[in-house]
């Protein structure tokens, strides 16, 4: 689906649990590709909400 530049939810849905973190880990040096932005944008996005 990335590459048809749609972000969907794999398993039809989710429901934000307090509780719970996330940690994206990668390299400092490392410049993020658009698509791999994208996925973060969209994950904190989600997160937050």
């Amino acid at each position: 689906m990335l590459d048809s530049g749609q972000l969907v939810l794999p398993l039809g849905g989710f429901e934000a649990v307090e509780r719970y973190a996330y940690y994206l880990v990668h390299p400092r040096q490392t410049d993020l590709s658009g698509r791999l932005r994208a996925v973060i944008d969209w994950l904190v996005q989600s997160a937050a909400c």
